[in-house]
């Protein structure tokens, strides 16, 4: 196998004027090329060079957790406003997931409120409550994020529900791997919720290569910065960052996985291993894409940010689609 050294490659991209803006990354598990910007993925070699961040052990993550996160609502960690729905309170499901896992999953869901729940399965037999928040999709698929308190690693686990056809993909994401014990390992399952009528609903969702090949630049703020996300292949994607006012940027790539839920609704999902090893997560609706590219996504994060502090939290905003490579309209590749 080639040795990390032989590993590292550069990302390139061009203004207008053809100056060429490179993001270099050195990874001992990813290939970057240069047709195209794919990735292939190489054996890993050992833990992960950090840039902004520090290792800690499986003791000092435990002990960073009941520090940082006393209180069960993730709410308070993002002032931004965001549209919660109520949809889901008063309502109960059962979830059967039988794809993506080596032994099928069951779990139990009673909604009380709009932003209390309580759950079961997955080795619990006892109903637990959890803070959840819920944010719609589109208009039949909702996304409910919430932690698994109690567990070490402590979990967290996003589903995406949807209504109408009651198919239901999970993301069931735990601190710690091999490698890393601050770093998000993330697992997707596929199955469904019961019907009404006690049965469950045949098919699966599943990964997608919609995204492969597109770019997004997101909205999320006002005047800077610009974000873009450039889905490059099946395992990996770009993040670019542009402060006009400051006349600098900043950017990275990342492991990424991507689902499908509809023909007009996917997953983008990468963890930051270059950074704090936090996990991200949008769920982007494509309806009106044919209005000069316009969509939009509901997000969340789970994780340790670049300041230690752990990260429990749903977005939301506009985004508009991009010629492939583009960082904002003065940049393009």
């Amino acid at each position: 196998m080639a040795k990390s050294a032989e590993l590292k490659k550069t990302l390139k991209y061009f203004t207008k004027d053809g100056t060429p803006l490179e993001l270099v990354m050195d990874r001992t598990w990813r290939v970057f090329t240069e047709d195209g910007g794919q990735a292939e993925i190489a054996e890993r070699e050992g833990p992960l060079p950090r840039m902004v961040t520090k290792s800690y052990t499986k003791e000092e993550v435990q002990k960073m957790v009941d520090s940082n996160y006393a209180t069960d609502d993730g709410g308070a960690q993002n002032k931004e406003p965001r549209p919660f729905t109520d949809a889901l309170a008063g309502k109960s499901f059962e979830f059967y997931f039988d794809k993506g896992v080596d032994e099928p999953v069951t779990l139990t869901y009673r909604f009380e409120t709009a932003n209390k729940l309580y759950w079961s399965g997955h080795g619990r037999t006892e109903e637990l409550p959890a803070y959840y928040e819920a944010l719609n999709a589109d208009d039949t698929v909702i996304m409910v994020h919430h932690l698994r308190r109690g567990s070490e690693p402590i979990e967290c686990i996003t589903l995406f529900i949807d209504t109408e056809s009651y198919l239901t993909t999970c993301c069931y994401h735990k601190l710690g791997n091999d490698y890393e014990a601050r770093e998000v390992s993330r697992t997707f399952w596929f199955g469904a919720a019961k019907k009404p009528d006690g049965t469950f609903p045949e098919g699966r969702q599943g990964y997608s290569d919609y995204l492969v090949g597109k770019t997004i630049r997101w909205e999320y703020f006002v005047d800077e910065p610009n974000m873009n996300h450039i889905y490059m292949s099946n395992t990996f994607s770009a993040c670019c960052v542009i402060l006009p006012k400051k006349g600098r940027g900043f950017g990275g790539a990342f492991p990424s996985r991507y689902v499908g839920l509809k023909d007009t609704l996917h997953i983008y999902s990468w963890v930051e291993e270059l950074g704090s090893g936090t996990h991200g997560m949008v769920c982007i609706d494509f309806r009106n894409a044919a209005d000069e590219g316009k969509v939009h996504d509901v997000g969340c994060f789970f994780g340790f940010s670049v300041r230690d502090d752990l990260e429990f939290f749903t977005y939301a905003g506009p985004g508009k689609l991009a010629p492939l490579g583009v960082i904002n309209e003065d940049y393009s590749h």
